[in-house]
């Protein structure tokens, strides 16, 4: 008797649960969804400013959506989904699932990143959003009522000073630079707005940045600074056959100024930040053994055959390094000049075996005109001549004026 018991009163359990999901479902449908409300005037524009980054900006708050009817004696708790949408009708909706309940305050950062990344906003356009509440429970959703305000938000980041060049490509120009032509020598981009370039300069002289050989894009210092005055720090602008207006809009504006390099001649580091818009011009280590002006290094001497008139010519491998391949007569004596009149020679030191050094060593510049620490012209002769190996061969013989050294290498 009891086990029947049992049996009925658990059927009843089930029957009685199962019309309850029912009605319970019915009911949901026919919900009365929450009612969104925000603080803000609805007909003022909120302006979003980069110091409210961190601050709220902008509350929305919400009543509970009642999923079974106002005639329910109970309820059940879902889940509150904000929807944010520039468009009506919400066909390019976002969701935002709040941590609080029944309320969410925007940061300014948040709110701002939405609108410009999500939404494709201008900065410091207004932009009418849409929001609602979407409450869910067992899949089903209740939209509440839509309100709207305009926001006006800021730039996520400050645009450069000076307008980047398209082509991610800065080229050096002008007499400083040697005339080079066609433009080869290119800075390094570091990140999106600071470029760097390491090239030797001629002093005193004028030079330009470019983005190409057609000059569309060209960048001088001001009109109204002297040169020579910002020779190493300044600001700089945007010239060219297509520079750029503050809008984005190509233009032809010739403004500027070349720049002017600083007086004496050396290795310098070129620094560009465009965010800034400065420039900064700063000397490298001079070389340890003073470089040719004229750029031409010229071997005579025994061991070279006595050659009249000077003619075989180092060639130039960068900047600082020199490099000749010639015949030698084996333990004769050798030396570099610059010209006939032994205007620079360069020779070993006056207190080194020359035999010791045939194949390597250090080297000095004396000559007519050699010079001293301060790049002035002096009459010096303190070092000695080369000495070649003891074998006839061909050999490579590389100068190296930045660390003042050189090797002679038989091939």
């Amino acid at each position: 008797m009891n086990k029947i018991y049992i049996c009925i009163v658990g059927i009843l359990f089930i029957l009685f649960s199962s019309c309850e999901s029912d009605i319970e479902m019915i009911h949901i449908q026919e919900g009365i969804p929450s009612e969104v409300i925000s603080d803000a005037d609805p007909d003022t524009p909120i302006i979003l400013l980069k110091e409210d980054e961190q601050n709220i900006v902008y509350n929305l708050n919400w009543t509970v959506a009642n999923y079974l009817g106002e005639d329910a004696v109970s309820s059940v708790k879902g889940e509150y989904i904000i929807e944010m949408s520039t468009s009506e009708d919400f066909s390019n909706a976002t969701t935002i699932h709040p941590p609080e309940y029944l309320t969410h305050g925007f940061q300014g950062i948040a709110l701002n990143t939405i609108l410009i990344e999500q939404f494709g906003a201008l900065p410091e356009e207004p932009i009418e959003t849409f929001f609602r509440i979407e409450s869910t429970f067992n899949k089903d959703a209740l939209n509440s009522n839509t309100i709207s305000n305009t926001f006006i938000p800021y730039r996520l980041k400050e645009l450069p000073a000076v307008y980047l060049p398209p082509n991610g490509i800065i080229l050096i120009a002008g007499p400083a630079a040697g005339n080079p032509w066609p433009l080869e020598t290119k800075f390094t981009q570091i990140t999106e707005t600071l470029y760097s370039l390491e090239t030797h300069l001629i002093g005193g002289e004028a030079y330009e940045f470019v983005t190409d050989g057609n000059w569309s894009q060209a960048y001088h210092i001001p009109a109204d600074v002297v040169p020579a005055d910002v020779a190493t720090a300044g600001t700089f602008v945007e010239d060219g056959n297509q520079a750029h207006d503050e809008y984005g809009n190509e233009v032809s504006r010739w403004e500027g100024q070349n720049f002017l390099s600083p007086p004496e001649d050396g290795t310098y580091t070129i620094t560009l930040d465009f965010q800034a818009g400065t420039y900064t011009v700063e000397p490298g280590p001079k070389p340890a053994v003073y470089l040719p002006p004229n750029g031409t290094i010229l071997i005579a001497g025994p061991a070279a055959g006595n050659p009249w008139p000077l003619e075989t010519e180092f060639t130039q491998i960068t900047e600082t390094l020199y490099s000749l391949e010639t015949n030698l007569i084996g333990g004769e004596a050798y030396e570099f000049v610059t010209d006939g009149n032994w205007s620079q020679a360069y020779h070993i030191p006056a207190d080194v075996v020359p035999a010791d050094v045939a194949t390597e060593g250090s080297f000095v510049e004396d000559g007519g005109k050699a010079h001293d620490e301060s790049g002035n012209e002096v009459e010096r002769w303190e070092g000695q001549n080369f000495l070649s190996p003891p074998e006839d061969g061909t050999y490579s013989i590389t100068l190296d004026f930045q660390s003042g050294t050189y090797t002679v290498v038989k091939q």
